[in-house]
């Protein structure tokens, strides 16, 4: 078994987002487990609606993943326009083919009904975009894996890193942005080129 290696990020403060400067690479996937598949991890979340969660409900299609919490109002707003600013420009094919999960690491106070709001406040398309939550113990074994790191303040706050990682339609890591305004076109041209491979469907 090859063991992939492990993605180092700094923890930034979510006062005070980086922009400009984050590295978007095809990365080797941070998965410590037999094979390179999330899709092996053994896990049920929760969406914005109360029902389970599982990353391999979304088979077939590529898919990004980030990280949030709902009351951040510098980093975690930005990252969401990251993430529209990429499928804006996605072909129409791609766009529709695309699955977006964003995954709260503040499960305490993003409840059910708060990711609900969330996703009305901010115009989510909830037909391509899910905001999900889950136990501390899950949501930090699934950012350990990704090479995700965060941590609560002595405020109740959080500081964290900023990381998007594109999955293919097999749950494997295909390239990470760590950081927030990243030129978006290498991560385009990825989702581009694995719609072009298999087209998932519906």
């Amino acid at each position: 078994m090859r063991v992939p290696a492990i993605l180092s990020l700094l923890l930034a403060a979510c006062g005070a987002p980086e922009s400009g400067s984050a590295p978007d690479r095809a990365a080797e996937p941070a998965v410590l487990l037999d094979g390179e598949s999330l899709f092996q991890l053994e896990m049920t979340l929760e969406d914005q609606a109360g029902r389970p969660f599982e990353l391999a409900q979304l088979r077939g299609h590529p898919v990004l993943v980030a990280f949030f919490y709902s009351r951040c109002d510098t980093m975690c707003p930005t990252i969401l326009s990251d993430l529209r600013r990429t499928e804006a420009g996605l072909t129409p094919e791609a766009r529709q083919a695309l699955r977006v999960v964003l995954v709260s690491f503040d499960g305490e106070r993003d409840t059910v009904a708060r990711l609900g709001t969330v996703a009305a406040e901010r115009s989510i398309e909830l037909d391509r975009w899910t905001l999900v939550r889950g136990e501390d113990a899950e949501v930090r074994t699934l950012a350990a894996t990704l090479g995700m790191t965060y941590r609560r303040t002595d405020d109740g706050e959080y500081a964290h890193a900023a990381l998007t990682t594109l999955l293919d339609g097999e749950g494997r890591v295909v390239r990470t942005v760590e950081g927030t305004g990243a030129d978006e076109a290498p991560m385009r041209a990825a989702i581009e080129r694995l719609v072009a491979g298999a087209s998932p469907p519906g």
